[in-house]
């Protein structure tokens, strides 16, 4: 991948961005890991990310997102794919569909 630094937004909770964490590390991808923190119950507070949701030119506002220079995305598998895609993890484009199949059988 690029030496440009990606950054990755999500929860300070291993959730739907651990894959993700995952995969940067293991293609050795250089990111910074945004964390958004609520705090302690019962005083909630999510004006971390509610505060510059709208304010980050993401098509769909949401977390996880990752930003790549003027590409950004948002949603875990559309930011998996492309992770995979800019480190050459993706199969062959003759096998791709198996892999995509496979990964919807998992959800």
């Amino acid at each position: 991948m690029s030496n440009s630094k990606l950054k990755l937004g999500y929860w300070k909770i291993r959730g739907l961005g651990e894959p993700l964490r995952l995969l940067l590390r293991y293609s050795d991808t250089n990111f910074e890991d945004v964390i958004y923190e609520c705090g302690d119950s019962p005083d909630y507070d999510k004006s971390c990310w509610f505060d510059i949701k709208f304010k980050l030119g993401l098509d769909f506002p949401n977390l996880p997102y990752l930003e790549d220079g003027d590409v950004k995305l948002s949603q875990t598998v559309p930011i998996l794919h492309y992770i995979a895609g800019k480190s050459g993890l993706l199969p062959p484009e003759s096998q791709r569909y198996k892999c995509e199949m496979l990964e919807h059988v998992g959800m």
